[in-house]
């Protein structure tokens, strides 16, 4: 089973809304996305569906707090808000006529500039009840955030049957 790099966008520049889209059929994604210093916290949806309460969600975060979501116009909001670099890896089970069950891990740096301190860490576990197969990953601007998302952050989505 070897991943294919499906697409691929970078922040040029400051922006709002990062995406993927014209994403072919793969029965498995995964998602790489990684945000620049200062980034405004995000929001995650497949295929345009942010209107819907299509998603849930629960997460821990450095392996203690958790916290769930229900009825939700996202699938998952994290990764931003402080000053610290923040990379994230998302597996998806993108099999058409199903909802889509997602995995994610995320680490930043927790505002430290050194090796003194560890790293913060984030897990999440997400539903997409929608039976479409993922056409198109965006990230947005949470909502009521007043930051962007800085340049060289970007989204790389790859895939395999």
């Amino acid at each position: 089973m070897a991943w294919e790099l499906l697409g691929t966008s970078t922040a040029g520049g400051t922006v709002t809304a990062l995406d993927v889209s014209s994403i072919p059929a793969r029965n498995f994604l995964l998602i790489e996305i990684n945000l620049q210093t200062g980034s405004s916290p995000i929001e995650i949806r497949f295929n345009d569906s942010g209107t819907a309460q299509e998603y849930c969600h629960r997460r821990i975060f450095n392996g203690a707090s958790s916290g769930t979501g229900t009825d939700l116009t996202y699938l998952l909001s994290a990764l931003g808000g402080n000053d610290e670099d923040k990379m994230l890896i998302m597996q998806v089970m993108n099999l058409d006529g199903e909802e889509k069950v997602c995995v994610s891990e995320a680490v930043s740096n927790g505002a430290q500039d050194s090796a003194g301190t560890y790293p913060d860490r984030h897990e999440h576990s997400s539903i997409w009840w929608n039976n479409d197969q993922v056409n198109k990953v965006e990230l947005s601007l949470y909502s009521g955030g007043t930051a962007n998302i800085l340049a060289n952050s970007y989204i790389n989505v790859y895939g395999t049957d």
